[in-house]
């Protein structure tokens, strides 16, 4: 649910820029360049454009690189059910909460800091 939510906001910043964009072009081709709006309207749909395209590419960097993932790309960091490293080899593994409204936990090495994956709150 909470990934339903986060792809809706996402989708509304998309709309807000496509609409910033298409009203800027517009005032720009009828007023042309006496109307000092339309580029300020051009910058801030940009700004929407960019926020959006950032919290999509790391919303789906959270739901790609999950355990299975992980468990896949370095089978030989997996032993029995525990988790180790797959830059220095150790095991402890620590969780940590993300707190910028992705609803993530990232899953980090104690020794060398790489995160190693990440899995959804509340399971």
């Amino acid at each position: 649910m909470r990934y339903i939510i986060a792809r809706l906001v996402s989708f509304a910043f998309a709309m807000a820029s496509f609409f910033y964009v298409v009203t800027g072009l517009w005032r720009w081709w009828l007023y042309g360049f006496y109307d000092h709006s339309a580029p300020v309207m051009l910058l801030i749909a940009g700004v929407f454009f960019c926020g959006n395209c950032w919290h999509y590419l790391r919303m789906t960097k959270y739901q790609t690189q999950n355990y299975d993932w992980y468990r896949s790309n370095h089978p030989d960091s997996i032993y029995r059910d525990s988790v180790a490293c797959c830059t220095c080899g150790a095991r402890r593994i620590h969780v940590r909460a993300l707190f910028n409204h992705t609803y993530t936990r990232e899953h980090f090495c104690t020794q060398c800091g790489k995160t190693l994956y990440y899995s959804p709150e509340g399971r």
